[in-house]
């Protein structure tokens, strides 16, 4: 995602937070708009994170102040700072890893107020979309140390980022559905998840490919493991996306055969050809 992108979607989310706080018949969340107008015109790393910071400060405030929806709507403006600042293009790895890791708590904190109490109508969009950033966080960071450690030629650490993926497909992306589901609120959908998860594995792609992993190093040895790894993490992430694998060696050999990962990782590779052109969900 460009930082244009992010920078539209942050704004929009802001936009719906404010309005959100500002049910009838309440004050009007100063602050929070206040915030809404400084990101508009926000565009680096440093600003974005400091106004995240600002607005986990509200929230934190608001929440001792009792006020939930508030504190929540707050939250949801911190999470999306932070997201937008992560997005930053040319944005080296250690500071995509504060970035992501500042939003993830943020997160955190929004869907304590999520399962301590049911929240307005209204902000049930702002829980599912805590949860995705909670749920994807895992595969995010094991995408972008993986991309990394290939270039450093860290085989070890390369094979561990991998395996740290494919264990978030089988663990942290299906718990989604099931952590959304145990909060009664009719404003909830997967449809923020779904897009996440499919960019994180679009992502996890393209940064190998840049890195070299299966081309450059793809009769390395020292790479073989790693690549292995690697092609597991991608089909793991194309059967959670319910892409269809190209040909039929999964049918012929089974779904852990090194062949079926290969055709489902190119499955993959063709599915984000068309999410990154807006022609796939």
């Amino acid at each position: 995602m460009t930082l244009r992108h992010g920078l539209a979607a942050l704004i929009a989310g802001l936009f719906v937070s404010a309005c959100a706080s500002n049910s009838p018949g309440s004050a009007v969340d100063e602050a929070l708009v206040a915030l809404q107008q400084e990101v508009a015109r926000a565009g680096d790393y440093e600003t974005l994170s400091r106004l995240g910071g600002e607005a986990a400060a509200l929230s934190a405030a608001a929440k001792q102040d009792g006020d939930d929806s508030r504190a929540l709507a707050r939250a949801s403006a911190a999470i999306r700072a932070f997201e937008a600042a992560s997005y930053r293009p040319g944005i080296d790895t250690a500071s995509f890893l504060e970035a992501r890791t500042r939003a993830f708590t943020a997160a955190l904190d929004a869907w304590q107020i999520c399962e301590e109490g049911a929240p307005d109508p209204g902000l049930g969009q702002q829980c599912a979309h805590a949860a995705a950033v909670m749920h994807i966080h895992d595969s995010l960071v094991a995408g972008r140390v993986l991309a990394e450690s290939v270039r450093g030629e860290n085989w070890a650490d390369a094979e561990e980022s991998a395996a740290s993926f494919a264990s978030s497909v089988d663990n942290s992306w299906p718990a989604y559905d099931r952590d959304i589901a145990g909060l009664a609120n009719s404003d909830m959908d997967a449809t923020p998840f779904r897009k996440m998860a499919a960019r994180s594995a679009c992502n996890l792609q393209r940064r190998q490919g840049l890195a070299g992993l299966m081309s450059r190093h793809a009769r390395n040895p020292a790479a073989r493991d790693t690549r292995h790894a690697y092609l597991d993490a991608a089909a793991r992430a194309s059967a959670f996306l319910e892409i269809a694998p190209q040909g039929d060696a999964c049918a012929r050999e089974g779904e852990e055969s090194l062949n079926c990962k290969g055709a489902r990782e190119r499955a993959l590779g063709a599915y984000c050809d068309r999410f990154n052109s807006g022609e796939a969900a």
